[in-house]
């Protein structure tokens, strides 16, 4: 994070015998009786969770207000004790105002039953920035805490909760997050049968929730508060923030899945998928950039600006900080960077390393191959490779071209960019990236790298070590690069690019359809106009990275493990369609000029 990020405030607590009380609410974060009993009360038992989790594989909880954290503890507790070892628990949580480390200790220090699991969370403990924050304190135990206001959050949540937890500060004193807009998204991001609960009783939330065709019962409250509410949401129909065009396909069960690329974006989306319990087939060469080229600067990109970008690489900076050092054992290590902009936090990854540490998984195979052609027949997808047919309900394209057999204008999605680097003698003393990337390898600089708009050939090219060095002399100069620095060895790789610097993510559009369904898009028409997109059954796109990939693999493989587990998508729906396959075609339709879609020829540097 850079000095120009935002950071939340901090709020302003009292510490008095009952516990920890909110000032600016006046209003205390749990019973004074035993927060702990009444979380258990109000919560969990009112939301029948303890049966819910014996029969559970997976299980999502969405809360309004998540404070201190004691209701995640609980929950995360209970789910150890009922749920079977390879059950999967989501747990999202919106908070306006997230307390730091040290007051979440503070307030926790009444349950030492419950201080392992605060040391596991508090040390996956996000920065407070606003935004998406997805931790993993332990395996099998995923945690969305999105940090804002509740109905905006909300709005941009793609998920599918099974139980709620209804639990801001009171509604006389916080009306805004027990408004009937909330309510409306807590019924879009429902699954069928979701439940509710909350403490409160108070007439005006029960009449709401049940103008919304929620079903509201009353139950004993806990100590002396006589009554809480809880019941079932109707669920409402799913639908995209943005546009019908960038919906992602409703969830359908997956155990299997084949990705084509061993990469370390495939890489990573294999170790997730894994992770969260399905079988993964990943098909590759070993030969790319990842396999050969030494080591990879991890850092935010942009770091001066406030759009998409700069949103999406913050947050897949952190994403892939917390992955590495969880995954990839001692492949990763943090460094400092200094830039233009000056010092900033970032890593070195040695991806070679990286990938073996990711694909050792029993539920991860590996086959050595290459795709011919990939179709799609009798609603399964048929895979033709070097190393022989395969065949899937689910595939994703984590490789460097789109293979034959798919339309014609999904290869033009991205437009490749070879370059090299080069492996200098002696260690540098700290790390630079500006117009030139440099950092210390055990006993060498790995300097780079340069650009070729257009071409995906691979070879070497000594008079670009010349102009690297220079370059390097110009921006770096404590690098104490010159033209006459010894070159130990190149490498060469190429990454795929688009016109706006961002990858490919999500569904692959089914481009015929789409040409016929928003033909007249450039006329003006509102959104409601036209129909949910059409897409390839079970085919995603996580492709054209360019070379911000070690920064976003790990959050691109968790946003597709995600959505084809029906897990809360760790994006929110702005970001998700910034990063769609189809948005160029999109583009081109709304300018009328179809058959420019793409324009990744004209794409610069990534």
């Amino acid at each position: 994070m850079t000095s120009k990020d935002q950071t939340l405030a901090t709020p302003v607590l009292s510490w008095t015998a009952d516990g920890a009380v909110n000032r600016h609410f006046q209003d205390p974060y749990f019973s004074r009786h035993d927060g702990a009993a009444e979380s258990r009360h109000v919560f969990l038992e009112a939301n029948d969770l303890g049966r819910r989790f014996t029969d559970a594989s997976t299980f999502c909880i969405g809360e309004l207000g998540f404070g201190t954290g004691l209701n995640f503890l609980l929950s995360w507790q209970l789910f150890r004790r009922h749920a079977s070892s390879a059950a999967q628990l989501d747990y999202l949580a919106i908070e306006a105002a997230p307390l730091t480390r040290q007051q979440m200790h503070t307030a926790l220090k009444p349950w030492p039953e419950l201080a392992n699991l605060q040391r596991q969370l508090l040390a996956a403990w996000p920065q407070r920035t606003p935004g998406y924050h997805l931790i993993e304190p332990e395996a099998g135990i995923r945690l969305l805490l999105m940090f804002g206001d509740v109905l905006p959050m909300l709005q941009q949540c793609r998920s599918q909760v099974d139980a709620w937890f209804f639990d801001g500060f009171a509604p006389q004193r916080n009306p805004a997050m027990w408004s009937a807009p909330v309510f409306e998204e807590v019924a879009r991001l429902s699954a069928t049968g979701a439940s509710f609960a909350t403490y409160t009783a108070a007439g005006d939330v029960r009449r709401r929730l049940q103008s919304l065709g929620f079903l509201v019962r009353k139950r004993s409250g806990f100590g002396p508060k006589r009554d809480m509410l809880c019941g079932q949401v109707r669920a409402a129909p799913r639908t995209f923030e943005s546009s019908p065009w960038f919906e992602w396909p409703r969830h359908q069960p997956v155990s299997a899945a084949v990705i084509i690329g061993d990469g370390l974006a495939g890489a990573c989306l294999a170790r997730v998928l894994a992770e969260r319990g399905m079988e993964v087939e990943i098909l590759g060469q070993a030969n790319g950039a990842s396999h050969r080229i030494p080591g990879f600067l991890v850092r935010s990109y942009p770091e001066r600006t406030a759009s998409h970008s700069h949103r999406l690489y913050r947050q897949g900076f952190a994403s892939a900080q917390a992955f590495y050092q969880r995954y990839t054992d001692e492949s990763y290590r943090p460094i400092r960077i200094d830039t233009d902009g000056g010092p900033m936090q970032g890593g070195v990854l040695q991806p070679a390393g990286a990938i073996r540490t990711l694909l050792a998984h029993p539920l991860i195979r590996q086959r050595q191959g290459e795709l011919r052609e990939l179709k799609l027949a009798q609603a399964r997808w048929q895979l033709s490779t070097t190393a022989g047919p395969l065949q899937s309900d689910c595939v994703i394209l984590c490789c460097a071209r789109v293979p034959a057999g798919l339309d014609p204008r999904l290869h033009d999605l991205s437009t490749p960019c070879a370059g090299q680097v080069l492996q200098l003698a002696g260690p540098t003393a700290q790390a630079y990236s500006g117009r030139i990337h440099g950092f210390p390898l055990a006993a060498s600089t790995q300097l780079g790298s340069s650009y070729r708009p257009g071409e995906a050939s691979l070879e070497i090219r000594p008079p670009e070590n010349v102009q690297l060095l220079e370059l390097a002399q110009q921006t770096w100069p404590a690098s104490g690069c010159s033209p006459q620095s010894q070159v130990l060895a190149n490498y060469t790789g190429w990454r795929g690019i688009t016109p706006d610097h961002l990858p490919l993510i999500g569904p692959c559009p089914d481009l015929d359809r789409w040409h016929l369904d928003y033909a007249d898009l450039h006329h003006g028409k509102t959104r409601q106009a036209y129909p949910p997109a059409s897409l390839l059954p079970g085919l995603w796109l996580n492709l054209a990275h360019g070379s911000r990939g070690a920064c976003l693999a790990p959050l691109a493989a968790q946003l597709i493990g995600a959505a084809l587990l029906g897990a809360p998508l760790p994006l929110p729906t702005k970001l998700i369609a910034a990063l769609h396959p189809g948005r160029f075609t999109i583009r081109s339709l709304r300018r009328g000029h179809p058959e420019a879609e793409c324009g990744a020829r004209n794409a610069g540097p990534a």
